[in-house]
């Protein structure tokens, strides 16, 4: 395949064969088979080249590079939002963000197998309705618990990011 900085080069001398003068014009054949020789290509290739763009679109002549790779979930924050004020707690938080949170942990924290079994437990008892008072689906001592698990989690997260 020609590199397209070539292919560009190409086009632009391909333009002066259209040229009302004749010496332009037998210099930009030269050119052209110049600029093919050094690409290590023949007018042959050339003509393969043209006759391919009339069957496939131009984006398939095209190297295209592979995208990015997305970036990390966010770590849900537990820091102070400035200082002096009180870090949050999981208690703090509708039963929807509650679990959320109980699902991201599961899904990007390093967690024991005693801590695992809690969050998902948990997680179980976010799932289910509780109606008006859905606020009380977590008591205050696992909540607690959870706090401290998010605390650790996040905390060995930024470490491993460093």
């Amino acid at each position: 395949m020609i590199a397209l900085e070539t292919r560009q080069k190409l086009a632009k001398t391909i333009r002066l064969l259209g040229s009302d003068q004749p010496g332009e014009v037998t210099a930009a054949a030269s050119a052209i088979v110049r600029t093919l020789a050094g690409a290590g290509a023949t007018l042959h290739d050339l003509a393969e080249i043209v006759e391919a763009g009339s069957r496939q679109s131009v984006f398939e002549t095209f190297e295209w590079a592979p995208s990015p790779p997305p970036p990390p979930p966010p770590v849900p924050s537990n820091e102070a939002p400035f200082p002096g004020a009180p870090r949050p707690s999981f208690g703090q938080f509708r039963p929807s963000v509650q679990r959320q949170i109980v699902r991201f942990m599961l899904d990007n924290y390093q967690l024991a197998a005693a801590d695992r079994n809690l969050l998902e437990e948990i997680d179980e008892k976010l799932g289910a309705r509780f109606g008006p008072y859905e606020c009380l689906a977590v008591s205050s001592s696992v909540t607690g618990k959870v706090t401290s698990i998010w605390r650790r989690g996040a905390a060995s997260a930024r470490k491993s990011a460093a």
